[in-house]
């Protein structure tokens, strides 16, 4: 009986790098705008509710990568993007 579980292959070399998959927001020009600026996402209730924590996320990625801060806060046009620092 063959209990083999693995297989160890020499000399294969490193496997090329894979940034992953495009977000759905490198679009939003957040890198762009100045402090005290602001962009606006005119969305309905479900769609703010649908994709919130998306940009939010995007905006924190950001903003470790960069050093700059955004503020992301719901208002009764939809979600707001706000560079604070």
């Amino acid at each position: 009986m063959n209990n083999q579980r693995f297989r160890v292959y020499e000399g294969v070399g490193v496997p090329s790098p894979n940034p992953g998959p495009r977000s759905k927001w490198d679009d939003l020009p957040l890198e762009t705008i100045n402090v005290g600026d602001l962009i606006e996402l005119p969305l309905t209730e479900e769609e703010v509710e649908e994709k919130l924590g998306g940009v939010r996320a995007y905006a924190g990625r950001l903003a470790r990568r960069t050093g700059k801060k955004y503020s992301v806060r719901v208002n009764a046009h939809g979600i707001a993007i706000y560079r604070v620092e």
